[in-house]
């Protein structure tokens, strides 16, 4: 309660800015389409949206149900209006398409009855968008217009031969320095209109631009969370950022500019808005972190009374309960079926034959090798159903599992679900219930090993995240039927029974550039000399290219690249020194053993892959898939969905170098989880694929070598950390 009162005070005391940043929006809403029938949502997404905005302080130029002429007058009235503006945005909502790789927004009044009616009937993209980035220095597009289009059809007959050249959805599109652009669903893909008022994407968007503190970046999550939600994953927003800086909505908060000095202090209004979101939390790391970022202001203050404040009330470790303990038997199991909390199936959803989403799976019951039965959490209770049962449908390379019954109620008459027979004993108080561990300076946390999505600790401001991967058994490489295996090293993938003896710590995502940029700053190494990026169809090593510019847009928030293994091991060292920590690079079988997180499959979700689920070229298809996008790049660390132990980005996004000398098969592994130190020692391992790879190149068992002092634009790292008894 004090640390509330020290806040308020404080924020009230802040000075006012003396500058008010311009902020110009066009948003337009095409519903009443006269050729085409008419849209349920554009206007009213447009309207919403256009009311949100101008509460964040936005100039707004509306429009609603344009025809061309109408459109055009608006465009003109928006450059006039960006002169001077900071930010620029542009909301659309309505038909688009693409025709040869060119988008373009829909008025109400086109027919396109003949080729050349793109030309005066539509309105093109790219000339919108350059409008905006002469004017404005940020730049934010949001288009909701993926829907399907009737117009096309006209079109293409229009087209004749040329008909290909129209495709499904938007086309991509790449964003100049400092501009932000956000499809309602990935390229090439159609978004749904909804069944409300407004459409999935643009309901999400004016909820979030509306409420949320958080900067631009953690909206788009959040919109991109809930849109998938709603769509039950059919649509997923996508956005192409090369944004130079964060952005708010929200600024509460302005301050008067600082004096100019050696480090630029922090907008005050950021330090308010994180503070206010963080000084609630108990993860003494994340007030840590909090401290670093914003060491300058008052808040880094209240950050650090707030860490004395839990440290005094830290007395004892009291772990939660695990969901499932392993001593648990449900009604109608036999001694020989046993409880397993890994599987392709552990984290998927279920549903009934209404498509409701009935819970997700937690464990599998499990005879010998067989899955008998699944045990899945149903509104905070555990519900078991026998898995070989008539009215159970399991697709496990889509992670789906449907019982065909109507409603949860039949689902449990109809399946003569397990139950469980007695509720396990609590915990002992201040016993922890798995795996203690010193974090940072001097704090002792009790982390479950393979609750990283939930479960993580920092041991600094700049240090990466780190999650516990349990003590088991794996078999490293692939089975002889998996499907294109083996693609350049033949023989390399040989099956290895690997024992993991105890307990390590890894690193959520890879090492970022933010993060590596600390170790540069703290230590000055030489890390330039160049580094291959791709030129073209080709990889040239290039004099000017570095961890800094690798020859496509990064932000912090990207897995750093153009870093040898030389390079790695120092930022690993740097680590130990800095924490007093046993921090290193993982070897290749605790790589493997991590990306697959208790499962079998090439990939950590299944046999299958595509562009919605990994970074990598989508040119190229594996096993008989479909073709997606190629983003030609990294993403930021967090994108797409973590593992069964909360590791990101484990397949594709940027190699990771492991420690181990190459062997062109896996047998002579130590087999328990170490490093290899014979064999060719002038070539190391590299894991996981990238987004330049083929996708057979992000199995699980995939592996590949390199010269230790090359430094390449698709290559990175993560570090693991050994925990040593307490």
């Amino acid at each position: 309660m004090m640390l509330a009162v020290v806040v308020s005070v404080l924020l009230a005391l802040l000075p006012s800015g003396a500058h008010a940043e311009k902020r110009v929006a066009l948003v337009i809403g095409n519903s009443a389409y006269k050729h085409a029938g008419e849209l349920t949502n554009p206007r009213n997404d447009a309207s919403d949206m256009s009311a949100a905005l101008k509460k964040r302080g936005f100039q707004v130029i509306d429009g609603f149900d344009l025809d061309k002429a109408s459109f055009d007058r608006k465009i003109r009235d928006f450059a006039m209006a960006l002169s001077g503006a900071e930010v620029g945005l542009l909301f659309y909502a309505g038909h688009g398409l693409q025709v040869a790789g060119q988008n373009y927004l829909v008025p109400v009044d086109a027919e396109l009855t003949t080729a050349s009616a793109l030309e005066f009937e539509m309105v093109r993209l790219d000339v919108l968008h350059r409008i905006m980035e002469r004017e404005a220095q940020t730049n934010i597009l949001f288009l909701d217009a993926c829907r399907n289009n009737p117009l096309a059809r006209n079109l293409a007959r229009a087209m004749g031969t040329r008909s290909g050249e129209i495709g499904r959805g938007l086309a991509t599109v790449e964003s100049g320095s400092g501009t932000l652009i956000s499809f309602s669903t990935q390229p090439g893909n159609v978004a749904l209109d909804g069944t409300g008022r407004n459409s999935p994407f643009a309901a999400a968007l004016v909820k979030y631009i509306s409420t949320s503190s958080d900067d631009l970046s953690a909206v788009l999550i959040s919109v991109r969370n809930d849109v998938m939600k709603e769509t039950q994953r059919k649509q997923v927003p996508w956005e192409h950022s090369a944004l130079t800086g964060r952005f708010y909505f929200n600024i509460t908060i302005n301050v008067s500019p600082q004096p100019v000095g050696p480090t630029p202090a922090l907008r005050l209004s950021e330090a308010a808005e994180a503070w206010n979101a963080t000084k609630e939390t108990t993860n003494i790391a994340a007030l840590e972190l909090f401290m670093g970022r914003y060491k300058e202001t008052y808040f880094a203050d209240l950050a650090r009374l707030r860490i004395e404040e839990l440290k005094k009330q830290r007395v004892a470790v009291t772990p939660s309960q695990p969901l499932i303990p392993a001593n648990v038997f449900f009604k109608g199991q036999t001694a020989s079926q046993l409880i397993v909390r890994q599987g392709a199936l552990v984290g998927a959803t279920v549903h009934d034959a209404a498509d409701a989403d009935l819970g997700t799976i937690e464990a599998l019951i499990v005879e010998q090798t067989e899955t008998v039965g699944l045990l899945f959490n149903h509104r905070g209770k555990m519900v078991g159903i026998r898995s070989k049962s008539p009215l159970v449908t399991i697709d496990a390379p889509r992670r789906s599992v449907r019982l065909n019954a109507q409603n949860a109620q039949q689902v449990l008459a109809a399946l003569e679900p397990y139950q469980r027979s007695f509720e396990p004993p609590a915990p002992t108080p201040g016993k922890c219930v798995g795996v203690e561990i010193a974090v940072g300076a001097n704090e002792r946390r009790c982390l479950k090993p393979g609750a990283g999505k939930t479960d993580w600790f920092k041991d600094c401001a700049d240090c990466p995240e780190m999650v516990v991967a349990p003590a088991g058994r794996f078999t490293m490489g692939s089975p002889a039927d998996e499907p294109e295996r083996e693609p350049f090293n033949k023989g390399s993938e040989d099956q290895l029974a690997v024992t993991i003896v105890k307990p390590f710590a890894v690193g959520r995502f890879a090492v970022t550039r933010g993060q590596f940029a600390a170790f540069v700053t703290a230590t000055g190494p030489k890390t330039d000399g160049g580094c291959y990026a791709r030129m073209g169809t080709e990889w040239k090593q290039q004099a000017d290219r570095n961890w800094r510019s690798p020859g496509f847009t990064q932000n912090d928030h990207h897995p750093v690249v153009c870093v040898n293994w030389d390079d790695a091991k120092a930022y690993a060292a740097w680590l130990s020194s800095t924490t007093g920590k046993t921090y290193r690079l993982l070897s290749e079988a605790e790589r493997e053993y991590a990306a697959r997180a208790g499962t079998t499959t090439g990939f950590w979700w299944g046999s299958t892959i595509s562009t919605s689920q990994s970074n990598y070229d989508g040119n190229y298809t594996y096993d008989g898939g479909l073709q997606g996008e190629w983003r030609k790049a990294t993403v930021p660390v967090d994108s797409f969905a973590a593992n069964p132990w909360g590791l990101y980005n484990v397949h594709g996004n940027a190699w990771d170098w492991t420690e181990d000398c190459w062997s062109g098969s896996n047998a002579g592994n130590p087999g328990n989880g170490e490093a290899r130190s014979s064999g060719d020692c002038s070539r190391r391992v590299f894991r996981g694929g990238s987004w330049s790879s083929h996708p057979q190149f992000l199995r699980s068992a995939n592996r590949g070598k390199y010269l230790p002092a090359i430094r390449d634009g698709n290559l990175g790292f993560r570090v693991a950390r050994t925990l040593l008894a307490p």
